[in-house]
């Protein structure tokens, strides 16, 4: 049979694609995987005709709009199809079939969890197969709910939430990302139902009573991209003034702008009421009359370094070339107010820190790491709480901040030349950290060269303040690569679990988020001490080298050397049984 030239390969396609019917799930696969073939070369081939250059570049936009719409639909069919409830080991078959390149066996029906699911859910599964950002992945879930369809409580498949864009996104002359971008700009107009089974619809209004999505569908009919653009911009900005203007509090909140200057930025949105109540307080804490308002007061270093000839005669020559010393100038008056109302903070946190302490030795959990602990005497042996003017809230709804800075041990036998880090990763400048070791509670958690806790000591099944302190500050987050959940949502795990014989110490303790804890327990994630420095083993549909990894997005401070990320000493692998729900005991992982 002699073989079809490639023009006859390709008219012979487009009339099986033309003709109407429905593809077998393995020639779906072949089609989409020789559309990727096609693709890459087609961005391979040496093109001398602009005519030709010109066509090209408009069939790849096509492509490019097909392509979205691919995404989107694909997203949406593995919410549809559940996929993230399937077994593990079927998922690692899937993935070694695509680096095969061969296709599955699809007649047998999937193979599901009967009790917890692989992943917690579609967006997930959707990071951890695409390797993609999981706010990406939840953003594609969520853009196929606007356009093509939601789900009920039941899980049974529903309408989009808006039809009139989800017409557009389809209409294959129109581009599906102008589609798209108006319809999450939609969404922020949108108010969370009370009734979580009530599904979100288009009900934002235009100060003349018109439905906004009304307006932004026929406003992206005008063919000029600048007047379209500009009209759009308008028409949103109109209907967030006339929504702030029907319910302000929307907007109410406390926002972290970032770093400018040396200086973190934050920006306080409050209502005429909130407003009152601190404006009370500034005034209060900034009264001279008041301590709060005289230590308020009290001189600050100035912002530029003094001259050579105004050092003081107890600074060494090696520390007046620094230039660190600075003279000392009255605070104005937005520095006052702002150390007065810290002070007062402070203040009423060691006045509720006995109530907080009681709450804890009743039984509830310390707020700060989801544990149950004895009462520290430290805090409590001299406190006395006092009736306050206003009613107290409750001390157990109270969490009590931490300031946690990372240095080494060369930065404090040089008098902190050199910066810090604080738990959270804000960089503290020498100054600022001479001030910090000034006043502060020394903690002594002595890290070795690679990070790892050398000594804090060793107690019963669950770890004391003193262990999850130094395994936190170690750790700084979760240790599961990719994770961004902060230390303060974190739990710590026994690496060998206790009930098989693991003691309660820092070497076989890490720090990981709830998520994660499970997944450990589940079987899905193996974790391994690495000689006090832990690291994790993920699914071999996720990690298919299955190379021991540690989170790299919370060690800025302390990085490891690349020798010791490629080659590490051998840890020992915890076996871990995957129908295990706990650590054999019954109890529940968090408790770990």
């Amino acid at each position: 049979m002699q073989q079809p030239t490639c023009t006859e390969a390709i008219e012979l396609l487009g009339q099986v694609l033309a003709t109407p019917g429905r593809l077998e799930a393995e020639d779906q696969l072949r089609l989409a995987r020789l559309a990727v073939e096609i693709g890459q070369t087609l961005s391979t081939l040496p093109v001398d005709d602009p005519r030709t250059a010109l066509l090209l570049a408009g069939l790849a936009e096509s492509l490019h709009h097909s392509s979205t719409r691919f995404q989107i639909q694909s997203a949406h069919l593995v919410e549809t199809t559940q996929a993230h409830t399937l077994e593990a080991d079927e998922l690692e078959e899937l993935r070694a079939c695509e680096q095969r390149g061969t296709l599955p066996e699809l007649r047998q029906p999937p193979r599901r969890c009967t009790g917890r699911a692989t992943c917690k859910d579609p967006a997930a599964l959707l990071s951890a197969w695409l390797t993609i950002d999981g706010f990406a992945a939840q953003r594609r879930i969520d853009d196929a709910h606007y356009v093509i369809g939601q789900f009920d409580m039941q899980a049974n498949p529903c309408g989009p939430q808006f039809t009139r864009i989800a017409q557009r996104f389809h209409d294959q002359t129109c581009p599906p990302q102008q589609a798209l971008n108006v319809a999450r700009r939609l969404a922020k107009l949108e108010a969370r139902a009370a009734d979580e089974s009530e599904l979100p619809g288009a009900t934002a209004l235009t100060p003349s009573g018109k439905l906004v999505e009304k307006a932004a569908d026929e406003l992206l009919d005008e063919a000029d991209l600048r007047t379209r653009t500009s009209e759009l911009n308008k028409l949103f900005k109109a209907a967030r003034t006339q929504r702030l203007t029907q319910d302000p509090s929307v907007e109410a909140g406390l926002f972290r702008l970032g770093e400018k200057h040396g200086l973190q930025h934050y920006e306080l949105l409050v209502q005429a009421s909130d407003a009152e109540v601190l404006e009370s307080l500034i005034v209060q804490t900034d009264n001279p009359r008041t301590k709060a308002g005289s230590a308020s007061r009290q001189p600050v270093p100035d912002g530029a370094a003094a001259a050579p000839t105004e050092y003081p005669d107890f600074l060494t020559p090696a520390e007046a070339n620094l230039g660190l010393w600075k003279p000392m100038r009255e605070p104005s008056v937005g520095q006052r107010r702002l150390k007065a109302l810290l002070n007062l903070l402070q203040f009423d946190l060691r006045r509720l820190s006995a109530g907080t302490a009681r709450h804890c030795a009743e039984g509830e959990q310390d707020p700060a790491d989801g544990t149950p602990e004895t009462p520290d005497p430290d805090n409590v042996s001299t406190l006395t709480p006092t009736k306050s003017p206003v009613e107290s809230p409750d001390p157990s709804a109270l969490v009590r901040p931490t300031v946690i800075v990372h240095l080494k041990l060369d930065e404090l036998l040089g008098l902190a030349d050199s910066a810090g880090v604080t738990e959270h990763g804000l960089n503290l400048t020498a100054t600022e950290l001479r001030q910090v070791l000034a006043t502060a509670q020394i903690i002594p958690l002595v890290l070795g060269s690679r990070g790892e806790v050398l000594d804090i000591g060793r107690a019963g099944r669950q770890f004391p303040r003193t262990m999850r302190r130094a395994i936190k500050a170690r750790d700084r987050g979760c240790v599961v690569p990719g994770c961004t959940a902060p230390v303060e949502l974190c739990e710590i795990h026994h690496i060998q679990w206790w009930s098989r014989g693991g003691p309660t110490s820092v070497a076989n303790g890490m720090c990981v988020c709830k998520t994660h804890h499970m997944d450990i327990h589940a079987g899905l994630i193996t974790a391994l001490p690495n000689h006090g420095l832990p690291m994790v083993i993920l699914p071999r549909y996720q990690d298919p080298e299955q190379r021991p990894r540690r989170n790299r997005i919370n060690q800025q401070a302390f990085e490891l050397s690349e020798t010791e990320r490629q080659t590490p000493e051998a840890p020992p692998i915890v076996t871990v049984d995957p129908g295990a729900t706990a650590d054999g005991t019954g109890r529940s992982p968090s408790t770990e």
